[in-house]
């Protein structure tokens, strides 16, 4: 009894709080755009009233927010369900176990990350909500909930969001019930689109949405280029429905995605019925990429592209701990050339997680490559990483940054000195999770382009 009093006493203060604009909030006049765009009437009359629970914690503060006040709005305005919040980690001990979830006909994942932790039962978040979709509940996905350990139960892991820009999204499934709203036109969109990895797969889920890769500079990591935008799954005698727009707070003011995330909403209510069954694989890649050739100096555009790696190494504190690359030790190192040109828009970047035997979290890989310059210059080291990099030009340590990022080519900027002929160059590349990736390049100290360079792995 004390617990179920507790219970309703958090969930009267979370719907209290939500009464007062937060500074995260949506302004009135995002209010008023959010309230125009949603629907007025439910697709499909309840079969009886409809509780559904809301976790909606910790970051993506901007999509989250609005997506609390859509998800309030449409409910308002269609009666298809009411809602109850729960906003903190500490709160969903309590909250996120079976006598607790039974009581919802749906739980929603609110652009939340970080799906870590035990319940109050001994469980994990993920156990627990995992039983409960089995045992015949419904769940919805907002973005960032597969950007968490919850990727498990929806289908599909966070690797990643390449774009976050104007993109074209593909209906793939034109007559689903839940895609209706689109009238089989395929749409453009301006989001961070997410790629997925790991468990995902066409043959577990029925997709609804993919992003049109015939109007992307990045062509991502997928080899396929299968880069799923929403789905419906079956898990046990539950439904799943997914959908990874909602990054940005204006997602939440178009008509036809929210129409959309109603649909899903009332399909993982079990107010509509519609089909979960896998869609199958590609009948063939949606990109096609190109074999890259390496010039013959070892340099792109002022980017050296001539590498060789050793790795990975494993460890929980990747930026921390030392490996062989960079102590002075008699151990045997393999080193391998390293991957460049998956992207013929960058073809200069190095991405790791697109090769097989490196993808994964918390790893370290070292590079090396040898730069032949004309004359001795200084110059600037441009560096991009996803996440942490360290680098030594000729065995001494020329820039060290433990970060935790997605690449941005031009992120790290060092005064280096390069002595005429030869200078080796080493460099550590760490990752947490995600992406992972590091490009580099020398420039003038103005930022102009070397000449003369030359980039190679051994030295004849």
């Amino acid at each position: 009894m004390k617990r179920a009093i507790l219970l309703s006493v958090m969930l009267f203060v979370t719907t209290v709080c939500n009464a007062q604009r937060r500074p995260q909030d949506p302004t009135p006049e995002e209010l008023a755009k959010i309230t125009a765009a949603a629907p007025k009437k439910a697709t499909a009359k309840p079969l009886k009233p409809r509780k559904m629970l809301v976790l909606t914690y910790q970051s993506h503060e901007e999509g989250r927010y609005a997506g609390e006040k859509a998800l309030e709005i449409m409910a308002r305005q269609t009666g298809a369900y009411q809602l109850e919040f729960v906003r903190s980690k500490e709160a969903m001990v309590d909250v996120v176990v079976p006598e607790v979830l039974k009581k919802y006909d749906a739980v929603c994942l609110n652009n939340s990350t970080g799906g870590e932790g035990n319940a109050k039962n001994g469980k994990t978040f993920v156990e627990n909500i995992s039983k409960y979709v089995a045992d015949g509940g419904g769940l919805v996905g907002i973005h960032a909930a597969t950007d968490n350990r919850m990727g498990e139960v929806f289908g599909g892991f966070f690797c990643g969001h390449p774009w976050s820009e104007q993109v074209g999204i593909m209906i793939d499934d034109p007559d689903h019930p839940l895609c209706k709203v689109f009238k089989g036109n395929n749409f453009m969109v301006h989001d961070e689109i997410y790629q997925f990895d790991r468990i995902y797969s066409r043959e577990k889920l029925r997709v609804l949405l993919s992003l049109d890769m015939t109007k992307t500079a990045d062509k991502g990591r997928r080899e396929d280029g299968d880069n799923a935008v929403a789905w419906v799954k079956k898990h046990g005698k539950g439904r799943i429905f997914y959908c990874s727009l909602g990054h940005n707070r204006q997602i939440f003011q178009d008509a036809n995605l929210l129409r959309f995330y109603l649909d899903g909403i009332q399909f993982a209510l079990g107010d509509i019925k519609a089909d979960m069954t896998p869609s199958g694989p590609l009948k063939e890649p949606k990109i096609k990429r190109e074999p890259f050739k390496m010039p013959e100096s070892g340099v792109i555009e002022g980017y050296l592209v001539a590498w060789e790696y050793a790795g990975p190494y494993l460890t929980d504190k990747p930026f921390e701990n030392k490996f062989a690359p960079e102590l002075d030790t008699k151990e045997k190192i393999e080193w391998k050339n390293a991957p460049v040109g998956q992207d013929s828009h960058r073809p200069y970047v190095m991405s790791f997680d697109r090769v097989k035997n490196l993808r994964g979290d918390n790893r370290v890989l070292y590079l090396q490559t040898n730069v032949l310059s004309p004359v001795a210059q200084k110059a600037i080291t441009v560096m991009g990483s996803d996440d942490g990099i360290k680098a030594w030009l000729n065995g001494q340590v020329v820039h060290a940054n433990d970060a935790t990022r997605g690449l941005d080519p031009n992120s790290d900027k060092v005064a280096v000195n390069l002595k005429k002929g030869w200078n080796s160059l080493l460099v550590k590349v760490t990752q947490g999770g995600g992406e992972w990736s590091a490009c580099v390049s020398l420039r003038k100290e103005d930022g102009s382009k070397l000449s003369g360079l030359k980039c190679v792995t051994d030295i004849k």
